[in-house]
């Protein structure tokens, strides 16, 4: 063990009051030593929350995966049905043309066979 004066001169050298008794020492000793456990135990737990996500935030995570997913499968429904009237717009856009011009021959025709009818 150390000598009476080896441990006056390690307790001045910590920062204790020489004149104190070794069991106030002590107490600040294990003082340090609770404070040092729960700085560690709060550590701990702050490592455990950020490594390991709560549960809570997995299923939300995973609600918005869904709509997400569902949102994707309506849009690609909707740009088919969108494709499918376009296509459908066109072919009557065509049919429309084709009509207007077969008007436009019978009518020709009709001008053409009244004009004959009134020479004759």
């Amino acid at each position: 063990m150390a000598s009476k004066g080896a441990k006056e001169t390690l307790v001045s050298k910590l920062g204790f009051k020489s004149n104190s008794s070794g069991s106030k020492a002590e107490a600040e000793l294990e003082k340090v030593r609770k404070e040092n456990a729960h700085l560690r135990k709060k550590i701990d737990d702050l490592a455990k929350r950020h490594i390991k996500p709560p549960d809570s935030d997995k299923s939300k995570l995973l609600e918005v995966g869904g709509v997400v997913v569902s949102l994707q499968a309506q849009l690609e429904q909707r740009r088919r049905e969108a494709e499918q009237r376009d296509a459908m717009f066109q072919s009557l856009s065509q049919e429309t043309e084709n009509l207007q011009n077969k008007l436009a021959s019978v009518s020709a025709r009709c001008q053409s066979l009244e004009a004959q009818a009134t020479v004759s």
